[in-house]
């Protein structure tokens, strides 16, 4: 908060690496992964980059049509989201970090 309002003395500002590093070093490359393995899902839908719109609009209609081919897609895609349950269920990595002790330099908060 006191970082917000400019209040903040160099010691709190200084410490923000030494806070962050550990939940950053974890976190990156985390991100980095899901961001890469996302195109799983798209494939999964068969959704093609660069391609116009429609093209993969008629992805979108194939995958919930009542057809045979879309039962298919349907099958597909439910396998690439069981193979990619980490990622789905990666809040604990995400949103799991916590510091050991508080500010590691006090603010002069109560």
């Amino acid at each position: 908060m006191e970082a917000r309002h400019s209040a903040a003395s160099d010691a709190l500002l200084d410490s923000y690496e030494t806070e962050r590093r550990e939940i950053t070093g974890r976190n990156v490359p985390w991100a980095l992964l899901a961001f890469q393995t996302h195109m799983l899902v798209d494939a999964g839908i068969g959704l093609i980059p660069g391609v116009p719109k429609e093209v993969n609009r008629e992805a979108y209609h194939l995958l919930f049509s009542d057809t045979p081919t879309g039962a298919a897609r349907r099958l597909r895609l439910a396998e690439v989201i069981r193979t990619m349950r980490l990622e789905f269920q990666a809040q604990a990595v995400e949103l799991g970090f916590y510091y050991p002790v508080g500010a590691f330099v006090p603010d002069g908060g109560a």
